[in-house]
């Protein structure tokens, strides 16, 4: 399985896979942006703030899968589970990179099919009355006889 660390590391089964490429098309800047994993309480507080920052990530998405798009970029790294995810959630989340690459006020796509985390992907956004989670629904029937 492949996954990503906030486009700082390509690993697969617990390795690190083309480092060399990373450290030549990653920004320095990132290692402080995207360096921990971004927790809710990490956000900037201010709205405005927020907006600047989930536009600069989108826009560091781009330029990242713009890299990886290169024709000297090896076709191996285009596949990467890891690489595909990063490409449907931005497409998801954030405007094509010709229209400036923003968050998108409103996703692409109803909530329900949106793909809510990069590490379980069948996860979805779920609302029943007052209550929200990012998960699964499960039916369930009961009979009596």
């Amino acid at each position: 399985m492949c996954g990503s660390d906030h486009g700082l590391r390509i690993e697969c089964a617990d390795r690190e896979v083309a480092p060399d490429w990373v450290r030549a098309h990653v920004p320095v800047e990132w290692v402080e942006r995207y360096g921990q994993r971004l927790e809710h309480e990490r956000l900037p507080k201010e709205e405005e703030e927020r907006k600047q920052y989930a536009n600069q990530v989108g826009s560091d998405g781009w330029l990242l899968l713009t890299a990886l798009d290169a024709l000297a970029t090896p076709d191996w790294m285009k596949t990467l589970p890891a690489i595909s995810t990063l490409r449907t959630i931005w497409e998801q989340q954030f405007e094509p990179r010709e229209q400036g690459g923003r968050w998108r006020p409103e996703p692409a796509l109803p909530a329900a099919q949106l793909i809510n985390s990069p590490y379980d992907l069948d996860a979805r956004y779920g609302k029943k009355r007052t209550t929200l989670w990012v998960g699964y629904t499960v039916h369930f029937s009961q009979t009596c006889e």
